[in-house]
């Protein structure tokens, strides 16, 4: 959309507010998020279902999108960390589908535990991490992440059995007999996903329309890192440090030496290197 058309801006603005009533009016089902509606509008991912009574990407994306209220935000990700996390992150549903349903297609179609059909799915892992940073929960955030690191996870090749340096796309789920099994390595966009996972909401550096925003959600146990970050046009050199022990907040940051106000760096667009000192606190 160009920018300047108000009158379009006004319009799509309205149409959220609606959806996003619609949505906490009709898919809030006590403790988690409905995942969606069949075509005779029966729920799918609530806790009337036999089977696949919780869906991690309904409530990851309540977070990430912000439709739901903080409240129901964190409330919906408890109820996934406790129903659906394994040793080896958590699964995209449970319980797995044990036939195929007609009106559900290909995702029951998969054997229980595998890929789609309650398989810990990579891409939906990511979006789980990136909405514990969102919510300030950084221990869980970086829990999540090594359980499906794959370098942690090469420390037990024999269970991996992928490369300990290669995303997979989905590891077996609990419902499986190959559980904690990595599948179908080098064929997933989940790699990118990690990356952002890890860089824009763990380490807390993330690109923002007129600026580098520096906004880690770290384990307290960390003191600090860097990271060298190529950005429109210049490279930010940047140095966390976290003497204070926290996991989130920004105390100061000082860009060339000076510092600046808020978490948001400037932009350069010349070229060089600028150096970054952020102190959490």
């Amino acid at each position: 959309m160009i920018i300047g058309e108000r009158r379009k801006a006004k319009k799509y603005r309205r149409k959220a507010r609606e959806l996003k009533r619609k949505f906490n009016e009709l898919c809030w089902d006590g403790g988690w998020f409905i995942r969606g509606f069949d075509d005779e509008g029966e729920a799918i991912g609530s806790s009337a279902c036999r089977e696949g009574k919780i869906f991690l990407n309904a409530q990851s994306w309540a977070v990430i999108s912000k439709i739901a209220s903080k409240k129901r935000a964190k409330k919906a990700i408890v109820s996934a960390e406790k129903m659906l996390d394994t040793e080896y992150g958590p699964a995209l549903f449970t319980p797995a589908y044990s036939r195929p349903y007609e009106k559900l297609g290909y995702i029951s179609r998969y054997a229980p535990g595998t890929k789609e059909n309650a398989g810990i799915f990579m891409h939906a892992v990511t979006w789980m991490i990136i909405a514990e940073c969102m919510l300030g929960r950084a221990r869980k955030a970086y829990e999540v992440y090594r359980k499906t690191c794959p370098a942690y996870r090469g420390l037990d090749p024999w269970k991996c059995k992928t490369e300990p340096y290669v995303t997979s796309e989905w590891i077996a789920g609990p419902e499986s007999k190959y559980f904690g099994e990595g599948w179908n390595s080098w064929l997933t966009g989940s790699a990118a996903w990690s990356l952002r996972a890890v860089l824009d909401y763990i380490l807390g550096i993330r690109a923002d329309y007129d600026g580098l925003i520096v906004d880690p959600c770290i384990p307290r146990e960390w003191r600090e890192y860097r990271v060298r970050r190529f950005f429109r046009g210049a490279t930010y050199e940047i140095h966390v440090k976290n003497e204070a022990g926290v996991s989130r907040g920004v105390k100061k940051i000082l860009v060339d030496g000076s510092e600046i106000k808020g978490v948001k760096l400037p932009l350069f667009k010349d070229e060089e290197t600028h150096y970054v000192e952020v102190i959490l606190g």
